[in-house]
């Protein structure tokens, strides 16, 4: 029996949808902050994952106790939004983005359920000005009833903060590392501005880490079946990523850097370190792919043959499975590695597989 690696999501209730595929080929559960009392309804690319692994994606309710302020925590919060609110006063024009489902997105500006929210934090909001109501009141007639009794439109960064604070303290009570997809410089920063006592360094290294080490605008395009085998056939990789970012976690003494900015350089040079090491290796693949690849469209058209129906049906089916018996036959060839060495080069062939099926599919539709 194999325990599961578990992360905690934040700050909004959507990760972006590449994003949250790349986590899960990293850790086996994703649970996102949802208040137990909202009428949830995710965008269709997250339902679908949801309803693709339904126990793998779970949500947290926040309890009271949850979002409650000490006195010092909130003079902090005060402290950082004042400098917020001296940091928009320029701000004069409203950008308004609309969905592909017909909603609407409105620049710097987060919807905040209520429940997230305290008196005293309100209280703090409106006194720096950074409730948005005045942005609100310009969309009021598309803004659904049920949404403007239930949430707040809040200055972005004041509610990243917020949920933030919230997400720390979810992680401490149930032993959850924080992942978030935004950037690093947001998570020191917000970390820094409620003075966090202490970072999770390997949370740190995942999020910065991720977006390096997964090729996500390629895993966001392919379709699910296909990411579903993905998956399976890496599931080794959730076991040995966590074990090696401790690894390196403990190798850089990183738990025991008090420095916020000492620690946030080490974590950007392991990053770019590790970066380096997947592109060395990705290059020494690419060497028996480019012998593999020529034969083996040659003949995949010579199996085909004559009709472009024939080359979209057949392809449909194969396509995916070639590339990962191409990656097999360069796995079967290797000797024994270390954990370290395993991940790396785990990562660097799960990036081929990604890159040689999108890239066999563009020739396809070349020669189609």
């Amino acid at each position: 029996m194999r325990l599961k690696s578990r992360v905690l999501y934040y700050p909004g209730f959507n990760p972006d949808p590449a994003w949250l595929r790349g986590v899960l080929l990293l850790y086996d559960e994703v649970y996102r902050i949802i208040p137990e009392d909202v009428d949830y309804e995710p965008p269709w690319v997250i339902k679908e994952l949801i309803r693709l692994y339904p126990e793998d994606l779970k949500e947290i309710h926040p309890k009271k106790e949850t979002i409650e302020l000490s006195r010092e925590n909130l003079k902090r919060l005060e402290k950082a939004f004042e400098q917020i609110s001296q940091s928009r006063q320029d701000q004069k024009e409203i950008l308004v983005r609309i969905t592909e489902n017909g909603g609407f997105q409105i620049a710097n500006v987060t919807w905040l359920h209520s429940s997230k929210v305290t008196e005293d934090i309100l209280s703090l909001l409106k006194k720096y000005g950074l409730i948005e109501l005045d942005v609100a009141k310009l969309l009021d007639d598309y803004i659904p009833w049920k949404m403007r009794e239930e949430f707040i439109p809040v200055n972005e960064t004041a509610s990243n903060l917020i949920l933030t604070y919230i997400a720390n303290k979810i992680s401490k009570r149930y032993g959850l590392p924080a992942l978030t997809d935004l950037e690093l410089e947001f998570v020191f920063s917000s970390l820094e501005a409620l003075k966090v006592s202490r970072i999770d360094p390997n949370s740190m290294l995942a999020t910065s880490t991720i977006r390096i080490l997964i090729p996500l605008e390629v895993l966001g395009n392919i379709d699910l079946r296909r990411y579903e085998k993905i998956r399976d056939k890496y599931s080794e990789l959730r076991v040995l990523f966590i074990r090696t970012l401790k690894e390196i976690s403990e190798i850089y003494r990183l738990e025991y850097i008090e420095d916020r900015e000492v620690l946030e350089k080490e974590v950007r040079e392991i990053t770019q370190s590790l970066d380096e090491e997947l592109q060395k290796i990705k290059d020494s693949l690419g060497v028996n792919m480019r012998k593999w690849i020529p034969f083996s469209i040659g003949s995949l058209l010579n199996l085909i043959g004559t009709t472009t129906q024939n080359i979209a049906i057949i392809i449909t089916s194969t396509l995916f499975s070639f590339a990962l018996q191409v990656v097999d036959k360069v796995r079967s060839e290797s000797k024994w590695e270390n954990e370290f060495s395993r991940t790396m080069k785990m990562l660097a062939r799960l990036n081929r597989d990604l890159t040689v099926d999108r890239s066999l599919e563009r020739l396809i539709r070349n020669l189609i």
